[in-house]
């Protein structure tokens, strides 16, 4: 008899597309799952020139939420493509879940 699963909770997620992954990049926010205590998923698309710099982030799903879509703006013009050789553009998906307040804070 096995005991009972714990259920883990989803914790916030970075989706990248195939050939894309996060050690390309550098400038990841990666407490993203912190900007908000409500649950979102959004998704924006990338592209970059030949030095690595983006050329065009365009928010391809919108979060439901204007600050968090603000902030996914402002974080993905940041960032920098390490690797040339990597393919410049893609579409990458954030999700986080909604986080519960720790005992005594306010919601």
């Amino acid at each position: 008899v096995f005991p009972p699963r714990q259920m883990q909770s989803d914790s916030a997620r970075m989706v990248f597309p195939l050939g894309w992954e996060s050690r390309l990049f550098s400038g990841i926010d990666l407490n993203f799952g912190t900007w908000t205590n409500v649950a979102w998923s959004a998704k924006v698309e990338l592209r970059f020139d030949a030095k690595g710099i983006p050329a065009m982030v365009m928010l391809a799903q919108s979060s439901g939420l204007p600050e968090v879509d603000r902030r996914l703006a402002r974080s993905a013009s940041g960032w920098r493509l390490l690797e040339p050789a990597a393919r410049p553009a893609g579409v990458v998906a954030w999700s986080s879940p909604a986080t519960v307040p720790a005992h005594g804070e306010a919601p």
